[in-house]
């Protein structure tokens, strides 16, 4: 949980009390080992590259007292680096073995400005500049989380306001234009060492620089023995009425008298909080107890409405609003949080919002093509599938209807739909392109108040292949015979004929027949076994066949082999539909193919009575 940091005066409090009077005794060494050892999950007793831990003083950090004594940090081998006004750059190793920054070493750079307007570099350890400038590893668990965001905040406010430092700078502090920023100052900071009860952490920070390149300062990570217990505000989102009258559904366009409640939990008046009724994008306007809108202000460059609270009050605020034409709409109360301001710290932001949504008397029907050949033959069967999709949440009846070229070739009339519903239309192929075009709702009376009406066709178009002429020596043919209807649940054959010719072979040659193979598929035949008799929705099985022959083409006169096949029967409930033959021969490269369409008569949709008693 983000922890809320202490005030502005308590910082600078613990800055001045902190400042020495007598030289101050460091804390017991092996008491902060064991600690480390024992109730933190990074630190060990030897780094990886065999260094023993150690606890060490730290310049200047050991300015702030706590009983007398003061704290230092945990490294691992000695110090190292360059050597500058008696301090080394580095008091040693980390864990991983990084080099354990000295925050008492003069810094490289001269410091301008305030340090909340540096352009510091956010996960400085997946940006490309910085990696490609230094040698920077993701410590999993320590960088990027809020886990030691109460430390690292007041660890700089400390330190980089101390007078006495020579890397000082110049700090705004914790106030609404730089709250973002404190708020989210983890975001920044690659965890070198983290902090322990009795340890300081080690962090670093990347900026550009006024020239464009990159540098760093240390961050110290304050021990959490120092860290002052924070004031518990919180505010919180209660509770969030629409105003839909029970039992009714939201009528698109009405207007509604929403009320939402927010609480101050703190112990303390907090003032010039950021409220807010969000209504999709747009800003409701709340208005208070006495019925007047809520004063506005700019927060972190967005305007917003701003309430008072007293110690532990609830206020209760309204508004009027509109549900969108849409499924389902609803509205989110919002108080002091990013998505509309900012501007106090608290225990934690996760109860700073409530949405509320409702059904919406909402009508919408629309049709996507989902599957079609892209060309064909003409006189070829061409199937094109289509989904109808029912957003309203409601058993709607209504009418499809397929067209092609502008002929209806198709009608579903008196469907029921809940949600979802998959149609196909299968046509020849005329002897120009297909336009084929699916509607559904087509006479704009059932429904007759939809939402949109531009949704509710789709078309596709199939190209016209022209057919090769034969060669005079064409040397295969294919042939499918089968009955062009076929009753439900009907098993039916179908024969396939396949001719293949080999010219002679030469005189005394080392002549091998050549071997025709046969692929005959069927698609598109399907079996309705579960139907429900309330929405009209059903499942269906997939009777696909595929079956595959061979034969041997003698030289010098024609080869004919004749296969006879068998398909499952099928039937889909309400409907007729089509399963689709092909049958392919191929030999030395040549090929000839055939295509028949079977149509398969609609199974009966019985009255419920009629199923149980039969």
């Amino acid at each position: 949980m983000l922890k809320r940091l202490f005030a502005v005066a308590a910082v600078f409090f613990l800055l001045i009390a902190a400042l020495p009077a007598f030289a101050g005794q460091l804390f017991d060494a092996q008491t902060a080992i064991n600690d480390a050892l024992d109730n933190s999950d990074y630190y060990l007793d030897v780094s990886k590259n065999g260094h023993p831990i150690n606890y060490v003083s730290i310049p200047i950090l050991s300015n702030y007292l706590k009983g007398g004594g003061y704290y230092g940090c945990l490294v691992y081998g000695d110090p190292h680096g360059d050597y500058k006004d008696g301090q080394y750059r580095y008091l040693g190793y980390t864990l991983d073995g990084e080099d354990y920054t000295n925050v008492a070493f003069p810094p490289d750079a001269s410091h301008t400005g305030y340090f909340e307007d540096q352009q510091w570099i956010i996960w400085p350890w997946a940006d490309s500049d910085v990696t490609a400038n230094y040698t920077i590893e993701f410590n999993n668990n320590l960088d990027g989380t809020n886990r030691y965001a109460q430390n690292i905040r007041q660890g700089i406010l400390v330190y980089y306001t101390d007078p006495n430092n020579a890397n000082n700078y110049q700090v705004k502090g914790i106030a609404p234009e730089t709250l973002d920023f404190w708020d989210n100052i983890h975001q920044y900071i690659h965890v070198l060492a983290p902090p322990t009860k009795w340890a300081w952490g080690i962090g670093r920070m990347f900026r550009y620089g006024s020239g464009g390149q990159i540098n760093y300062i240390t961050v110290p990570l304050m021990p959490d023995a120092l860290i002052e217990p924070p004031a518990e505000d919180n505010l919180k989102a209660v509770s969030l009425d629409l105003g839909i009258p029970p039992g009714q559904l939201a009528e698109p366009g009405t207007q509604y008298r929403a009320r939402a409640e927010f609480q101050n939990e703190s112990a303390r008046a907090l003032t010039e909080v950021p409220v807010a009724v969000l209504h999709g994008d747009y800003q409701a306007t709340l208005h208070d107890e006495k019925g007047q809108p809520l004063p506005k202000k700019m927060v972190g460059g967005k305007e917003v409405q701003v309430a008072d609270f007293g110690p532990g009050e609830s206020r209760t605020f309204w508004c009027d609003w509109h549900p969108f034409n849409q499924a389902r709409d609803g509205l989110t109360a919002i108080i002091n949080r990013d998505e509309i301001g900012k501007v106090h710290l608290e225990t934690t932001y996760e109860d700073n919002i409530i949405t509320k949504e409702t059904v919406v008397d909402f009508k919408d029907l629309s049709v996507q093509i989902l599957e079609y050949a892209k060309e064909a033959y003409a006189g070829n069967p061409v199937t094109v599938k289509a989904k109808v999709i029912n957003s309203t949440g409601r058993m709607v009846v209504t009418k499809l209807v397929w067209k092609v070229n502008g002929s209806v070739v198709k009608e579903v009339p008196n469907f029921d739909i809940i949600s979802e519903y998959d149609d196909a239309v299968t046509f020849d192929m005329p002897g120009a392109a297909a336009e084929v075009t699916v509607e559904v709702n087509p006479d704009r009376n059932a429904p007759p108040n939809e939402a949109s009406w531009d949704n509710n066709a789709d078309s596709c178009s199939v190209k016209l292949l022209r057919e090769k002429l034969p060669d005079e020596d064409s040397r295969l043919k294919v042939s499918i015979d089968a009955p062009s209807f076929v009753n439900y649940k009907e098993n039916f054959t179908f024969r396939v004929t396949v001719s293949a010719y080999v010219p002679p072979p030469p005189p005394l040659s080392d002549f091998e027949p050549p071997t025709v193979s046969v692929t005959t598929t069927t698609s598109g035949g399907k079996l309705t076994w579960l139907y429900n008799y309330v929405d009209g929705s059903m499942e269906n099985y997939s009777f696909e066949e595929q079956f595959n022959d061979s034969f041997t083409a003698y030289g010098g006169r024609w080869t004919t082999e004749t296969y006879t096949y068998t398909q499952r029967g099928c039937g889909i409930k309400g409907q007729e539909h089509d399963i689709i033959i092909e049958a392919t021969a191929k030999m030395e490269g040549r090929t000839a193919r055939d295509v028949k369409k079977v149509r398969v008569a609609a199974m009966p949709i019985l009255p419920v009575g009629q199923q149980l008693t039969q």
